[in-house]
């Protein structure tokens, strides 16, 4: 169901890199500074509500796995929310370069070749 949902907008609109892509998603980090003051960051919520709902629920899947469930622990032991950290997950993870759900699709689709 992710990858359908993931495929339409990715052969639909070009992306210049998966951080666009991420933007598009609505999963990235909007600041509220102002001045001296750092506020705190919140998703920008943009793009369709529906994917970032998919993306969401495909981090919650894969932090069961051996593969994902390190990386979430990661982020949970430095003290993010589980919301949060499941966040990071569908966006992208600083632990592990390279692997995130929503910019290894988008990557993978830019470049053609098929996810091993």
């Amino acid at each position: 169901m992710v990858s359908a949902a993931l495929i339409e907008p990715l052969t639909r609109l070009p992306f210049r890199s998966s951080d666009a892509f991420v933007a598009f998603t609505g999963l990235d980090p909007r600041p509220r500074d102002s001045g001296r003051k750092v506020g705190k960051r919140r998703l920008s919520k943009r793009g369709p509500a529906e994917l970032r709902r998919l993306l969401f629920n495909a981090a919650m899947a894969a932090t069961r796995t051996d593969v994902w469930k390190p990386i979430y622990e990661h982020y949970r032991a430095h003290g993010l929310p589980t919301t949060a950290a499941l966040v990071v997950i569908a966006r992208k993870s600083r632990a592990s370069p390279g692997r995130s759900i929503g910019i290894t699709q988008a990557s993978t689709h830019s470049a053609s070749k098929p996810l091993d």
